[in-house]
């Protein structure tokens, strides 16, 4: 049976008003369009067959698709027995797209001879028909026109008001703007037998039947086994971000920064992140086997990644000869009789014990005649710091009485005068001063091109913010009538470290002890600082969404511009995610959650019944898998109620 299609000025709508798509305006239909099939093409060279184009087709749904799972395993079947060996699929995934749950793949079709082209479907599920929309370029056109297709994917719209039949009913529709609601459960929704699911590391995630785990990826495709390995347990601190734990003495868990900073790569936005997820190998006799990791490829390496530091190198002495194996296996092999010309790493507290830059602080011997300006005498200069690289050669002279840590290719570095006052500069990893001695007290790191320092007057301003050249940005006062203090409560999850004022992308987290403060009372007075100088109410503009009373908690730092909060009253609780602009991106309905991995496009949630949404009565929970707009895309079948 056809299904007809209505199409005018390059909208293709079904018979029954049910779907519609805007093609692009420049495009043309041809002329072997049918009433199920509708074929678009940049130009009208060729009336029946154009090597790019986007074809739709809207059919009957086959008595055996049900679900949007069975359609997009029907449609990849026929593209491989098309295509055979000349197919290499890209991505093969669900999205979810006004509330409606959409299959996508993307492909390359190798045809010997030419340089091949690109193939891109995307299907979904209506009452009683389906929806392919496609788009084929050769490869040198797909990037050209593949805006074009995005925009017209943007534009499709889909009005079914039943589900395909065996559909997960447990849905909530916000009239607002016709998405399903945060907390409610997908059509076609997949459903797990398993005893546990845990929160996405990287693009991985742990699934547990029994005692055997396994790893999958955000498509739900097994990546590891069930039993072949067994993996840590780890909780987002404070349901911040997860990176890294620490179980049985070993880290387990190990973020890998490219950033300038090197201790958690929080620093950087623009730094991605190598995640290594640590396992165990399960022996036969069940005495523990090998330890290992994977990376975010899925190559699995036997080293255990707590070995690694920050930049993920593991280094040892041979025969007074440094080595540096990377976790991809790249190794740097020290020169010999190199440690002869420092004594000793400084011991950890001081402040520059860690690996940043490729460069590590370090003392110089009594060995270290190559330096003799350094000082007077062995003892002194036993006492002068400079910077090792890898190779165990000194980059950075021993010329200084302390050191900071590298930070953004930064690192401040101390000089005492013969009466024995400080000052501390700023330098970069081969040497050159970029800031010149002139501050009395340590500043604080680099952390988005901002660094925090102690009054330089007496004007009454007690902190400023400078650039990587010195210059002073914004003020931060701090005296008995106004004073701007960094937050401290909760500091592990609020705070990207220890020390106050240092922003995680592009923010961080103060309370204000000004006029405007004060006026905004103890229980909302929360701001985000950005690196100009802007204070931003954040719990003012979350209190807009809540204006009832309710108590609103800041649950994490910053990343990627979104954070968790929690809304509580005397009825309900829940977390949710927000922007910094305090924007709710996915409402405050769950009792667990943790903020989104990049890398990943679900992450875990739990639902307690007192906090469902659509406040069903049922005992059950909800544990699953949400998307980005809060709706369960994977639920574990509960058997019995958990609260």
């Amino acid at each position: 049976m056809a299904v007809s299609a209505f199409c005018q000025k390059n909208l293709v709508r079904s018979a029954d008003g049910e779907f519609q798509i805007q093609l692009p305006a420049a495009w043309f239909r041809l002329n072997s369009s049918t009433a199920e099939l509708q074929r678009y093409v940049p130009d009208e060279k060729d009336n029946n067959f154009s090597s790019t184009e986007i074809n739709v087709q809207i059919r009957p749904r086959p008595a055996d698709i049900q679900t949007i799972e069975e359609l997009a395993a029907a449609n990849e079947t026929v593209v491989k027995s098309q295509f055979g060996d000349m197919l290499k699929i890209n991505e093969s995934r669900y999205e979810i797209k006004d509330g409606r749950k959409w299959w996508r793949l993307e492909a390359a079709v190798n045809v010997p001879g030419t340089t091949g082209y690109n193939l891109w479907l995307q299907a979904t599920l209506g009452n009683s028909q389906t929806y392919l929309v496609s788009f084929a370029a050769l490869a040198d056109d797909y990037a050209k026109y593949k805006p074009l297709m995005e925009s017209a994917l943007a534009s499709a719209k889909i009005t079914a008001t039943s589900l395909p039949a065996g559909s997960n009913t447990n849905i909530a529709i916000n009239p607002a703007n016709n998405r399903q609601v945060a907390g409610s459960i997908a059509p076609g929704a997949i459903k797990l037998d398993v005893d546990e699911m845990r929160f996405f590391f990287g693009k991985y995630t742990v699934m547990r039947k029994g005692d055997q785990e396994a790893l999958y990826d955000d498509n739900m495709k097994e990546i590891m086994p069930f039993g072949k390995y067994t993996y840590p347990s780890v909780e987002p601190y404070v349901h911040g971000n997860v990176e890294r734990s620490y179980n049985g003495g070993t880290w387990l868990y190990r973020s890998i920064t490219p950033s300038w900073f090197g201790t958690n790569g929080i620093f950087n936005a623009n730094a991605k992140p190598t995640k290594l997820m640590g396992f165990f190998e399960r022996s036969k006799d069940g005495m523990g086997g090998r330890t290992g990791f994977i990376d975010q490829n899925g190559k699995v390496v036997f080293e255990n990644p707590g070995d690694y530091d920050a930049e993920g190198y593991r280094l040892s002495v041979n025969n007074n000869v440094m080595v540096s194996k990377k976790f991809d296996g790249t190794v740097i092999t020290g020169k010999a009789n190199t440690l002869r010309a420092f004594t000793q790493w400084p011991e950890a507290g001081n402040g520059y014990y860690e690996w940043s830059g490729g460069l590590r602080a370090t003392r110089a011997s009594e060995s270290a005649s190559e330096y003799p300006e350094l000082s007077r005498s062995v003892e002194e200069a036993n006492k002068r710091v400079g910077y090792v690289n890898r190779k165990g050669e000194f980059q950075v002279k021993p010329t200084y009485h302390k050191v900071a840590e590298f930070s953004e290719g930064i690192a401040f570095v101390c000089r005492k005068d013969q009466y024995g006052v400080e000052k501390w500069g700023a330098i970069d990893t081969a040497g050159n001063l970029l800031i010149p001695f002139q501050y009395g007290s340590q500043p604080g790191r680099f952390s988005n091109g901002r660094s925090l320092i102690k009054a330089i007057d007496a004007s009454g301003t007690g902190y400023a913010m400078i650039d990587r050249t010195g210059k002073i940005r914004f003020t931060i006062p701090s005296n008995y009538n106004d004073s701007i203090v960094a937050a401290d409560f909760n500091a592990p999850a609020l705070n990207p470290g220890p020390e106050k004022f240092l922003f995680s992308y592009g923010y961080t987290f103060v309370t204000v002890s000004t006029k405007a403060g004060r006026e905004l009372g103890e229980r909302d007075n929360l701001f985000l600082l950005d690196t100009n100088g802007r204070y931003i109410p954040i719990k003012q503009l979350l209190r807009k969404n809540f204006p009832n009373g309710e108590s609103i908690d800041i649950m994490s730092r910053i990343q990627h511009n979104q954070f968790l909060f929690k809304v509580s009253s005397n009825e309900k609780e829940g977390i949710g995610i927000a922007d910094v602009n305090g924007n709710i991106l996915i409402a405050p309905v769950f009792s667990k959650l943790a903020l989104f991995e990049p890398e990943s496009k679900l992450q875990y949630a739990e639902l307690d019944k007192r906090t469902l949404a659509d406040k069903q009565d049922t005992n059950k929970g909800i544990e699953g898998y949400i998307d980005r707009q809060g709706v369960f895309q994977v639920i574990r079948n509960l058997k019995k109620a958990p609260f």
